[in-house]
């Protein structure tokens, strides 16, 4: 439900810890079980689960609470970003442009392709026969540079075409995303 809404960039990063049960996801990669994990270090846990959401690399929230997942991405909307971010693509050309005001440490500009969506038939495992529809499914997560924020940021990335493509100004590795930018 998230994906489809214009003022939300909802991403869907399938986990691998569950294949073990009998049916292994297609998705799943040990790098988004790695993220989550960082996540959770970062909020100072080490507990990890699914459905679990994070909003703006900040806020762990169980996704099956709704009302408080809607409050906490109200909130993050109504605040400022201290980055200014400018995403524009040309064919396979990603042209990134970001400013910053007020940023302390490193800034992790990333890139991530997504298939909007995709229908699985689930053969195994406890959802056997059933067929679900994922929505905005990361196939990569990738660090392209690193940035201190002090200067403007002109950066040029390759997409894998046809792919749409989000880009994210992130504090560290798993800490608060401070900007994101999606172009298809």
């Amino acid at each position: 439900e998230l994906a489809k809404r214009d003022d939300i960039l909802a991403l869907s990063l399938h986990v691998d810890y569950w294949d073990y049960i009998g049916w292994k996801d297609s998705f799943a990669k040990p790098a988004f079980t790695a993220r989550q994990k960082g996540y959770a270090h970062s909020a100072g846990t080490r507990m990890i689960y699914t459905p679990q959401m994070i909003v703006n690399g900040k806020t762990v929230i169980v996704g099956t609470k709704p009302m408080e997942l809607l409050d906490t991405i109200s909130k993050y909307m109504s605040m400022p970003s201290p980055v200014d971010l400018t995403v524009e693509r040309d064919g396979q050309s990603i042209a990134i442009n970001a400013s910053a005001e007020n940023t302390d440490g490193s800034l992790i500009v990333h890139m991530v392709h997504y298939v909007p969506e995709q229908s699985v038939k689930i053969t195994r495992g406890e959802n056997a026969g059933r067929t679900l529809t994922y929505a905005n499914i990361a196939q990569d997560w990738n660090v392209l540079a690193e940035w201190n924020g002090a200067t403007p940021l002109n950066l040029t990335a390759t997409a894998k075409a046809p792919l749409p493509v989000v880009i994210l100004v992130q504090q560290g590795v798993a800490g608060p995303i401070l900007a994101a930018a999606e172009v298809k």
